[in-house]
């Protein structure tokens, strides 16, 4: 008989993440390009075990020395995936002005990458719960919702000249210039 999993949810407000990939552009871990993900950093040692106690995947970054010299401190953490499937997650970009208005844009697998390289003030999430067999099985946390609060920045009303649509506009990287 087949093991039935009941998926748990997690909603965490003021998130605090990194490694953030959700354009999926080729990396050290992801050499292939194509894998959507993040790092839920989780700073309460508590919080932590009892996160681990209900079955999410917590894993602990050891400290790392750079090359000049910086550590950095070690931390637990769970790794989460955005998957673009027949249920794909909602991503919404929250943009605070300075006049205290805000308008907010809901995000697709097209132009999610913005996030990457965004000055986030703000992430709030909810992840479920995914246990899979394959290769012997385990659980994965899965974006449902991620809403992203950024601030305005001098450049940020100039993108009205596209439209309403700017999923046509690239995304220029670290290592591209666009002149």
């Amino acid at each position: 008989m087949e093991e039935k999993f009941e998926p748990k949810h997690l909603i965490v407000k003021n998130a605090n993440i990194s490694s953030v990939n959700l354009s999926g552009r080729p990396t050290k871990a992801n050499p292939d390009g194509g894998s959507r993900s993040f790092v839920l950093r989780i700073n309460d040692p508590t919080e932590a075990d009892r996160l681990a106690a209900e079955g999410w995947n917590v894993k602990l970054r050891r400290p790392t020395t750079l090359d000049d010299g910086t550590v950095l401190e070690a931390y637990q953490y769970i790794p989460v995936s955005a998957w673009f499937n027949k249920y794909p997650p909602d991503f919404w970009l929250i943009q605070l002005k300075e006049d205290g208005t805000a308008t907010s844009r809901k995000l697709d697998v097209e132009t999610v990458g913005v996030i990457d390289r965004a000055k986030r003030l703000n992430v709030d999430l909810h992840l479920v719960q995914y246990h899979y067999t394959k290769g012997g099985g385990g659980v994965t946390a899965l974006v449902r919702e991620m809403a992203v609060t950024v601030g305005d920045n001098a450049f940020a009303n100039s993108a009205s000249a596209f439209g309403e649509d700017f999923a046509n506009i690239p995304i220029v990287g670290d290592d591209e210039t666009p002149f």
